[in-house]
């Protein structure tokens, strides 16, 4: 798999997911459809999350015999810090055009 295929949607999960502790498929679905004000497809949310645990960025624990908790891993902190950085460096004049 191409590691540097990582979509806004895997991204924002990642960031969800530092943010709870241990959050499920439904809550971190509540989360997008929060930010975002719109819905997603639960499965849409679940291949996501599938991919980010194929890849090493999270890690999927079960939570009872139906559903899973996601959990970042250290590679899935170093991918939100060199996103963090890029987006830092690369949007100085967005905050400029905003005030």
């Amino acid at each position: 798999m191409n590691e540097s295929n990582i979509g806004g949607l895997q991204i924002e999960l990642l960031c969800f997911i530092a943010d709870k502790y241990e959050p499920d498929v439904s809550a971190l679905q509540d989360e997008y459809e929060h930010w975002h004000d719109t819905s997603i497809a639960y499965q849409s949310v679940y291949q996501a999350l599938e991919r980010l645990d194929d890849l090493g960025y999270v890690e999927k624990k079960p939570i009872d015999g139906r559903s899973n908790c996601y959990m970042l891993t250290t590679k899935g902190a170093e991918l939100l810090n060199t996103h963090r950085k890029l987006v830092v460096e690369h949007t100085g004049q967005v905050e400029e055009a905003l005030n």
